[in-house]
């Protein structure tokens, strides 16, 4: 995975959205509904695994790996996966990964967990790669994940990123409903304030126990992309930042490098 550039002093001064995406051509051109609206797509059941670095461990394995997975006889459910290295390992989990699953379905993820548990060729592929990283699969924090970067403006290429995570509580009365309304503004803010760099963003509520009431991420190619992002949103979102902060209080983001994994073929 790529190595941290640095900008990461200014990336964790910003409280909740390091903001990117892509500048309408014209400030004075409305903003197309189609793109505003709420994406009924960008939903999905989603699962972070804990996992462990391998005495193998480097991007070149990890490349061999994941071609491997994709060539396993993997569920229909399954949309995409990623992995995600701490630019700084985290007191609780030193040396530690986490591995994304996004399934169309939490119903789909069992059935496919069933079946993974029980598949030669999958075990076969465990064991083979248990030097380069190994996951413990009793150790998933399961999610409803959000989705809703305009298509416009979202990353394209996922081969290689960086995130940035943070962990959010309500503040006293608010909800979900709170969360998904500024979503909807900050989607359309995106369209109308971005910068030129592709960016997408995630929100994730948990299905389950959880130390957050939800954990946001931004996704961007690089932390020079980001370090822009943050820029822009100083000079442009401190309006959106106050809606934010009237729906939560959020922590300082954590930044990790990123790697695709597998990604669905698009339906013809």
């Amino acid at each position: 995975m790529k190595n941290i550039v640095s900008n990461i002093t200014t990336l964790c001064c910003v409280m909740l959205l390091a903001s990117c995406a892509q500048d309408q051509e014209s400030s004075g051109k409305s903003i197309q509904t189609t793109e505003a609206d709420w994406d009924s797509d960008g939903v999905a059941f989603a699962e972070f695994l804990m996992c462990t670095k391998g005495s193998d461990f480097s991007r070149a394995n990890l490349e061999e790996m994941s071609d491997a997975f994709g060539q396993l006889a993997l569920s229909e459910g399954l949309m995409w996966s990623g992995g995600y290295a701490p630019v700084e390992d985290p007191v609780d989990n030193p040396g530690g990964l986490y591995w994304e699953n996004n399934w169309t379905s939490e119903a789909a993820a069992k059935t496919a967990w069933e079946g993974w548990s029980t598949n030669e060729e999958a075990r076969a592929w465990s064991d083979k790669y248990s030097n380069v990283f190994v996951c413990d699969e009793t150790q998933a924090f399961r999610y409803e994940g959000y989705f809703q970067a305009p298509e416009s403006s979202s990353l394209k290429d996922w081969d290689s990123f960086v995130a940035a995570e943070i962990s959010c509580e309500y503040n006293e009365g608010k909800s979900f409903v709170d969360l998904e309304r500024n979503i909807k503004e900050f989607r359309a803010w995106l369209m109308a304030n971005g910068t030129e760099d592709e960016f997408s963003f995630g929100a994730y509520v948990p299905t389950g126990e959880d130390s957050a009431d939800f954990w946001w991420y931004n996704w961007q190619a690089d932390f020079d992309a980001m370090q822009r992002g943050n820029d822009n949103w100083r000079a442009k979102g401190a309006e959106m930042q106050a809606k934010f902060d009237e729906t939560a209080t959020c922590a300082e983001p954590t930044p990790y490098n990123g790697m695709e994994f597998y990604r669905a073929a698009a339906a013809s």
